[in-house]
């Protein structure tokens, strides 16, 4: 079952990759070209959707993150215990700023994505070798690969991905007004 379970995480954070590539390029190509892109004109359904969504995504970060220590037993190390202080809290934000419809909570969403960037592309790094650190146990390193697919999906590249999806969500969904 959890290497079912795996597949299905591991599939979902490589499509993810190809579209954020898609909305990057598709971005890179709006500015050079000056192409208009459709947009949803209620400014007030575009940012409850884009909470709901950002919400989903945590959500299902959150989970999965304990799906992997408390029923597959994948003992956490240090770095994945700071990767779950920047995730937990984007959760209850997302979600009331979801039903109560308020933006202030969102515009505090990417302090806790990017610092969860950051600490994630570290625990990256060490896993495939390109860092050392001290900052981890012995007993529980973190260059410990718990989960490997394509190549270089890993439980941190997976956190990395959806801090990187709930970046993009909260900034175009707060912060961007204008142009779309």
């Amino acid at each position: 079952m959890t290497d079912a379970i795996t597949i299905i995480f591991t599939t979902s954070t490589l499509i993810s990759h190809i579209l954020i590539v898609i909305i990057l390029l598709l971005l890179i190509f709006k500015k050079i070209f000056k192409i208009k892109l459709s947009r949803i004109k209620t400014n007030e359904f575009r940012f409850f959707s884009y909470s709901i969504l950002g919400f989903i995504v945590a959500f299902i970060s959150t989970i999965i993150s304990l799906y992997y220590s408390e029923i597959d037993n994948f003992t956490p190390c240090k770095l994945c215990w700071f990767e779950r202080i920047a995730m937990y809290p984007i959760v209850p934000l997302l979600l009331i700023g979801s039903i109560t419809k308020d933006k202030s909570f969102i515009k505090w969403i990417p302090i806790f994505s990017i610092s969860g960037i950051l600490i994630s592309s570290y625990h990256y790094l060490l896993q495939i070798n390109i860092s050392k650190s001290e900052i981890c146990y012995s007993d529980i390193p973190c260059t410990e690969r718990w989960v490997w697919d394509y190549g270089y999906i890993s439980i941190p590249m997976m956190a990395i991905t959806a801090f990187l999806v709930i970046t993009m969500i909260s900034i175009y969904g707060y912060w961007i007004k204008k142009e779309v």
